[in-house]
């Protein structure tokens, strides 16, 4: 959620995840630990997932994987994007406490 390189890259596999990934991302806008981006790695059929995120959470950088992707696999690719000292991992219905990262 920051310009320059943040301490930790949050990695959130999703698989027609439409229904709760806006809530969790807004979850995690209100974090007050601040230096984190947030990957997402989609791997749904569809592009519902993908417009809620684009368009709704510009600071989130979205990955679309052509085929469907287990979530250790997506976890895996967005390790491999991340650009953070740590790691931390998260699912697409989970609404993080806003000291989550912090702790």
């Amino acid at each position: 959620m920051i310009a320059t390189r943040p301490l930790v890259s949050l990695v959130i596999p999703a698989y027609r995840s439409q229904e709760t990934v806006a809530g969790c991302l807004a979850a995690l806008r209100g974090q007050s630990f601040r230096s984190f981006e947030t990957l997402i790695v989609d791997s749904s059929p569809d592009d519902a997932t993908e417009r809620i995120v684009t368009t709704g959470f510009a600071e989130v950088r979205y990955d679309h994987a052509a085929g469907r992707l287990l979530p250790h696999a997506a976890r895996n690719r967005g390790v491999a994007a991340a650009r953070g000292d740590l790691l931390v991992f998260t699912d697409p219905d989970v609404y993080a406490r806003p000291d989550w990262l912090e702790r």
